[in-house]
C-alpha cells in the first residue's frame, strides 16, 4: 500500500491496542511517531523534514528504512539545496531495523499510478 499525507501526521493507535502498518508512508509535513506502534516498509518524511518519536512508549519497531529530507521552506516553496533535517527517536521503542527485503517490496510498488483519490479534511479544536 502506498499511503501518502500532505502536512503533518501523527502515527499512533489512538487507544486502542498497538498496529503495525506496511508499505510506503510519504509525510510532507511533520510525522509523530508513537513507539508503541510498527511499521513495516518504507518512510519518507520529505518537505519541512521533521520526524518525531519522543513520545513514550515501548515495543513498536520500523522495519524497513526512514529518510527524511528537508525539500520546502516555511512557506511551502521547494529549496534550491536540502535544508536540515530533523530526528529524534528518543521516546523509546525497537528502533529501526533496516531491512533491504521491505525497500525491495517497496520498491515493487513504483510506478503506482492513482486509481481513487480522497481528501480527508482536518477540524481544529
Amino acid at each position: 500500500m502506498v499511503v501518502v499525507v500532505n502536512g503533518d501526521f501523527h502515527l499512533t493507535h489512538g487507544g486502542g491496542g498497538a498496529f503495525t502498518g506496511y508499505g510506503l508512508l510519504v509525510v510532507t509535513g511533520t510525522l509523530r511517531y508513537d513507539p508503541d506502534d510498527s511499521w513495516d516498509g518504507v518512510i519518507l518524511v520529505i518537505g519541512r523534514g521533521v520526524f518525531d518519536g519522543s513520545q513514550g512508549g515501548r515495543g513498536g519497531q520500523i522495519n524497513g528504512t526512514v529518510l527524511v529530507a528537508n525539500t520546502t521552506d516555511n512557506s511551502g516553496h521547494l529549496l534550491t539545496n536540502l535544508g536540515p533535517a530533523s530526528y529524534n527517536q528518543a521516546g523509546g521503542g525497537n528502533g529501526i531495523q533496516y531491512s533491504s527485503n521491505w525497500v525491495k517490496t517497496v520498491q515493487g510498488l513504483m510506478p503506482y499510478q492513482v486509481l481513487s483519490f480522497r481528501e480527508i479534511s482536518q477540524t481544529t479544536p
